[in-house]
């Protein structure tokens, strides 16, 4: 590389002050200026002292700043007052909210063709600034993609730092919000006001009233459209998490996203816990269907023993149902239905004992 002029091979005498201040001119091209900056997304950028002034803006000048704040918008530059050009990353997108980080370090240079010929400036290279670190640190807990929702019931909100400036830069990552209001039904997020967007289950669907629990931790992603809780409740039309009903909930029956464990469904005292169907053919029981029941057997006339094998049972009286031939029985157990063996007593109108013929008994 040359300069203008060679003092070496210039005639002897004095040399024009020209000559020099076309070197000197030439080198202050070439250098990168290290500036002052003001501002969070109009920038004003003031070069530092014994450095060439700045009257203009030539093609690929560089520039060097220290970003005062972060932006939250679209970004213009403006270096000793030349004139504000708009600021862009390397691949040709304008640099926008969340775009700058206060602190860091950057490198810019101007070039005139950006902008429909209007000129602006490029980042030449990533903000520096940020030790590794601090880096591995925040990757390690990474604080860019959660926080705690600040928003109100179904209309959730997150702020991220750094600042979000699009959607789009978290396509299918994931986003971690802490519940600060349980959801009545349909709901949205709005991550820094960039815009609400619906929360729905893995098919695509609204949420139902409970899928986000408050204090809970949940972990979102959007998909280009809306933000997928892969955690949502089931329902009859889609698969998802379920959440265990209490025999209150059973007893209230007025949540159907919420599903039975057997043992709630077996101690429930609106469930039976053991039944049986059998028929009488002179003095021989037999057993036509049951459940938890193990044998009937006959006695003497009109005393049968039901032996019950659920270990659940709530010692109530059972519901019985029995007939000799066309001849309504009435039926009854002689202690509350115990796990075991109880007996049962069947006596027609007259109070008599009697053999019925078919028998239904259920029992809680």
């Amino acid at each position: 590389m040359s300069y203008p002029f060679t003092f070496g091979s210039l005639p002897t005498g004095n040399v024009p002050a020209a000559n020099l201040d076309a070197n000197f001119n030439a080198i202050g091209a070439i250098a990168c200026i290290p500036c002052s900056c003001s501002g969070t997304n109009t920038l004003t950028l003031t070069p530092a002292s014994n450095t060439p002034s700045v009257t203009a803006y030539f093609n690929y000048q560089q520039f060097q700043f220290v970003a005062a704040a972060s932006s939250s918008g679209t970004v213009t530059v403006n270096i000793a007052g030349v004139g504000a050009k708009t600021l862009y990353n390397s691949d040709g997108t304008v640099v926008g909210n969340g775009g700058l980080a206060a602190g860091t370090l950057y490198l810019i240079a101007y070039q005139s063709g950006l902008n429909s010929g209007s000129g602006g400036f490029v980042i030449q290279s990533p903000g520096v600034g940020i030790t590794q670190t601090a880096v591995n640190a925040t990757v390690q807990s990474q604080t860019g993609n959660s926080g705690v929702d600040s928003g109100s019931v179904n209309s959730y909100a997150l702020t991220l730092s750094p600042v979000l400036a699009a959607y789009a830069n978290i396509l299918y990552a994931p986003i971690r919000m802490k519940v600060s209001h349980t959801n009545t039904g349909a709901a949205t997020l709005n991550i820094n006001t960039i815009g609400a967007v619906n929360i729905v289950g893995p098919d695509g669907g609204a949420l139902n009233a409970g899928d986000l629990l408050l204090g809970e931790i949940v972990e979102l992603f959007y998909d280009g459209t809306n933000f997928q809780y892969p955690n949502a409740g089931a329902t009859t039309a889609r698969q998802g998490l379920v959440q265990l009903a209490q025999n209150s909930d059973a007893t209230a029956a007025t949540n159907s996203s919420l599903v039975m464990s057997p043992t709630t469904t077996t101690y429930h005292p609106g469930v039976l816990k053991a039944w049986v169907h059998f028929s009488v053919s002179g003095t021989t029981p037999t057993i036509v269907s049951s459940f938890n029941v193990s044998t009937v057997t006959r006695s003497s006339s009109g005393i049968y023993v039901v032996t019950i094998t659920a270990t659940n049972m709530q010692a109530f009286m059972p519901v019985v149902s029995a007939v000799n031939g066309a001849t309504g029985t009435l039926g009854y157990p002689e202690a509350l239905l115990v796990s075991g063996a109880n007996t049962f007593k069947f006596i027609n109108v007259s109070n008599s004992t009697v053999d019925p013929t078919e028998v239904f008994i259920g029992a809680w």
